[in-house]
């Protein structure tokens, strides 16, 4: 959901200094995509300052418990997080260059033609179905809505966009979703199977807007991203340089 910009009053302004007193301030996208939610809350609910405050030692408190909010890289055109990077490889050429791409992906991921979604040497353009599996050791009571301890495998699933000029490539992490699956398990005597769900990570944000018992979890899954996706990228850059 994204916010509609509204008047400001002068009441209005004063609460909403208020309330970003209690909460840490940085220069995160997806953290201003916060304070925008936040505004919205405040404006739309007409919070008293008494109620503005709780809400801010809320967020303050989580921030607390979780470190700082997560600097996604949120890109305000597409409005998708999207992760990126760029390299020129010595010694070699734009084809050798492409086919390392398909390369890697095969040995990541699997079977070619069902993870290479459109390869064009020609365009210089290749994208790619890829997926990491997440660890989620100290992980928060709840991940995306389960028991941590009743998740049996949580996967990320994510596209990798390559573009390839000459000996350079840039690629793009984008359309990030979670793919959990919930164990076999039990309730007031009644066994159930496997239970799978998929989230997409525009589904986690603004945090603000979600209810209080899920904030944890998000924050858990966007350092999460953050730490994989990094190492996504690392593993790229590896493997197209080797």
């Amino acid at each position: 959901m994204r916010c509609t910009k509204q008047p400001i009053t002068l009441p209005f302004y004063l609460s909403l200094f208020a309330f970003f007193s209690c909460i840490p301030i940085g220069q995160s996208q997806t953290l201003e995509l916060e304070k925008a939610a936040m505004n919205a809350i405040i404006q739309d609910n007409g919070l008293s300052q008494i109620n503005i405050k709780i809400l801010g030692n809320q967020w303050y408190e989580l921030m607390k418990q979780t470190g700082d909010f997560p600097d996604l890289p949120y890109n305000e055109k597409t409005e998708e997080v999207t992760y990126s990077d760029q390299a020129t490889v010595e010694g070699i050429s734009q084809e050798q260059l492409y086919r390392k791409i398909i390369e890697r992906a095969a040995i990541q991921y699997g079977h070619v033609d069902q993870v290479i979604k459109y390869q064009s040497l020609k365009s210089g353009k290749v994208i790619v179905q890829g997926f990491r599996k997440f660890n989620i050791n100290g992980a928060p009571d709840r991940v995306l809505r389960v028991m941590s301890n009743r998740v049996k495998q949580l996967i990320c699933e994510f596209t990798e966009v390559y573009t390839i000029t000459s000996n350079s490539y840039k690629v793009d992490i984008t359309t990030i979703s979670y793919r959990i699956t919930k164990g076999r398990f039990a309730d007031r005597g009644v066994y159930y199977d496997e239970l799978e769900r998929t989230y997409n990570i525009n589904e986690l944000y603004p945090v603000a807007e979600l209810e209080r018992e899920h904030w944890t979890d998000s924050i858990f899954m966007f350092q999460r991203t953050n730490k994989e996706m990094e190492n996504v990228l690392k593993s790229i850059r590896l493997f197209l340089n080797s």
